[in-house]
C-alpha cells in the first residue's frame, strides 16, 4: 500500500487518471484491483453548512473499467466496495448510442452531490487510516493486578509488591519478563528508562505485540497510599487482569477508573506446584456502560480443568484480544476511534 502509486496525472475528462507505475497489481482492501486501471476520487457532500472539518464526510474512489465501476466508500466506520455496470446508470437512449457514463449519472445514481478532489493520490489517506487500524488492532495492552485473599479494594491490590510462585508462573504464560531500561519494542506508555517499572511482561504473537502493566513490577512508593504511578498505567488500560492468588471476592467497583471496561479475573486453583500444567478458573467481568456483556469463556477454563500451560497460554492471548474488541465497541472508546478516522478523511477532503 505504501509503494500504491509512482506518478498520478490527472486530466479533467470523463474522470480519468492516468495510472504509471512498475506494481502490476495491488490488493486494496482485501480486493485485487490492476494498477493501469482509471481511478478518481470524490467526496460524497451531506447538506449541511458547517464547515468541511466538522461533518462527517465520506470518500469515493472510482476505478473505471471498460463496462462497469469499481467504487470504494471510505467512512469512518468502514470501508467497503460495489460494483455498477454502466449500463445501470444511462437510459435507452444513451445505451442505445453507446455513451459512457458521466459525473451526473453517478450523482443521481448516490441521490447526492459529489465534489471532486484534485489529483493527489489515495494512498497517503490508505496509510494514515491503516496506521490508526495497526495501532489499535496489531498492538495492546493490558494491566495485571495481583489480588490476595482479605484483600477488596484498589489501594489494597495496588500495594502488592510480590505474589507467590504460582502468580509468577501465571505471569510467564502471558509472555516474556523484560527489561524496560532501553526497551526497543512497543512500550504500552511505558517509558523505556525503567523509572516507571524497572521490569515488564512482553509479548508478541501472530504479528500482535502486547506490553502488560503489572502492578507487582511497577514502582512502589511508600509515601504514596494511592500508587500513582501504577494507577496512572493500569487505570488507563481498557481491559485489566486480576490474578487471585487463592480465594478471593472480587467487584467490578472495587478498582475505580472511566477507562477500564473489563476485568479478566484468573483464581488459582492449583495447590501443587506444577512447572508444566496449571490450573486456573477464568471468568469474565463488565463494567456496567458496556454495551455487549454476552462474552463467554470455554467451560474448560471457567471450571478450573487442569492443563498444558502452553495452552492455557494460547487461550488468553485470543480472550484478552477479543475483550478488547468488546470494549472498543462500547461508548467512549468507539467514539475516539470514529472521531480519529473521521478526522483524517476531513483532512484529506481539505488537502485536495
Amino acid at each position: 500500500i505504501t509503494r500504491f502509486f509512482k506518478e498520478c496525472q490527472y486530466s479533467n475528462q470523463n474522470l480519468d487518471y492516468e495510472i504509471q507505475t512498475d506494481l502490476d497489481q495491488i490488493k486494496l482492501w482485501g480486493v485485487n484491483v490492476p494498477t493501469d486501471l482509471v481511478y478518481s476520487i470524490y467526496c460524497k457532500n451531506p447538506e449541511s453548512n458547517e464547515p468541511v472539518e466538522s461533518v462527517p464526510h465520506e470518500l469515493l474512489v472510482f476505478y473505471k473499467y471498460d463496462q462497469m465501476f469499481k467504487i470504494f466508500t471510505i467512512s469512518k466506520n468502514e470501508i467497503t466496495h460495489e460494483q455498477i455496470a454502466h449500463s445501470v446508470l444511462l437510459n435507452g437512449f444513451q445505451r442505445f448510442f453507446n455513451l459512457k457514463p458521466t459525473m451526473s449519472h453517478l450523482q443521481a445514481h448516490f441521490n447526492t452531490k459529489l465534489s471532486h478532489l484534485k489529483a493527489q493520490s489515495i494512498h497517503e489517506l490508505i496509510s494514515t487510516m491503516e496506521q490508526i487500524n495497526r495501532d489499535h488492532i496489531f498492538t495492546s495492552k493490558f494491566g495485571v493486578l495481583l489480588q490476595k485473599p482479605g484483600q477488596y479494594n484498589e489501594e489494597q491490590i495496588l500495594k502488592n509488591c510480590s505474589g507467590s510462585d504460582f502468580y509468577e508462573q501465571f505471569l510467564s504464560t502471558l509472555g516474556d519478563k523484560v527489561n524496560m531500561t532501553l526497551f526497543q519494542h512497543y512500550c504500552g506508555g511505558l517509558d523505556n528508562r525503567g523509572r516507571e517499572s524497572p521490569f515488564s511482561v512482553y509479548c508478541s504473537k501472530q504479528n500482535h505485540e502486547i506490553m502488560f502493566h503489572v502492578g507487582t513490577l511497577m514502582r512502589f512508593d511508600q509515601e504514596d497510599d494511592q500508587q500513582v504511578v501504577r494507577k496512572r498505567h493500569i487505570g488507563n488500560d481498557n481491559v485489566v487482569v486480576i490474578f487471585q492468588d487463592g480465594e478471593c471476592t472480587f467487584s467490578t467497583e472495587a478498582f475505580k477508573s472511566n477507562m477500564v471496561y473489563a476485568f479478566l479475573v484468573v483464581q488459582n486453583v492449583q495447590s501443587e506446584f506444577d512447572e508444566q500444567n496449571v490450573q486456573y478458573k477464568v471468568s469474565v467481568a463488565f463494567k456496567n456502560f458496556v454495551e455487549d456483556q454476552d462474552f463467554y469463556v470455554q467451560e474448560m477454563f471457567s471450571q478450573g480443568a487442569k492443563m498444558p500451560k502452553k495452552d492455557f497460554s494460547e487461550y488468553i492471548f485470543k480472550l484478552l484480544l477479543k475483550l478488547k474488541e468488546v470494549c472498543w465497541r462500547s461508548g467512549d472508546l468507539k467514539m475516539k476511534l470514529e472521531r480519529l478516522k473521521q478526522l483524517k478523511i476531513n483532512q484529506f477532503i481539505q488537502s485536495g
